[in-house]
């Protein structure tokens, strides 16, 4: 249930920039930034979210779990290096800072978890999840950001 909250977190806290494109008269590169960021987000969510179900009920001996984690672990780290690949421009670049903070948690997760699955080690199973913790936490904070930012071009463009 955690990990559908973070969803819904990433994908509303990037469409909320979305909304600032329409109102601040962001250039080009910003809007183009902000749609990938958007899209990336919500993919992002998506394969959190099966590592959630994955984890709610694992089943270390079960080839088909093993072989949907597996699965997933690739879809994430495809995703990372995606992330890493986008350059942001300097208005958001603390928030993408951030939003790297947390890909680089949840490489390490991915990490682990592949370990976990490897070895069929449950301790190293619940060390993933708490990296997947903490990569939200990080998640948390580039939105936060997201928010201070759109509140301080508002009050700009107020004036």
């Amino acid at each position: 249930m955690r990990f559908l909250t973070l969803r819904w977190f990433l994908i509303y806290g990037f469409i909320g920039g979305m909304f600032i494109l329409g109102a601040c008269g962001f250039s080009k590169d910003e809007g183009h930034y902000l749609v990938n960021m958007v899209d990336h987000a919500s993919r992002t969510s998506k394969v959190l979210e099966k590592f959630s179900n994955l984890g709610g009920n694992p089943q270390m001996d079960n080839p088909q779990w093993q072989s949907e984690l597996s699965v997933n672990i690739t879809e994430m780290r495809n995703l990372i290096t995606e992330a890493r690949q986008i350059t942001p421009p300097e208005r958001f670049a603390e928030t993408h800072k951030n939003y790297m903070q947390a890909m680089d948690t949840f490489n390490q997760m991915a990490d682990t978890y592949e370990q976990a699955n490897k070895l069929r080690d449950s301790e190293q199973f619940r060390q993933a999840q708490a990296l997947l913790s903490q990569g939200k936490a990080f998640t948390e904070k580039a939105q936060q950001q997201m928010n201070t930012l759109r509140e301080k071009l508002q009050q700009e463009q107020g004036k």
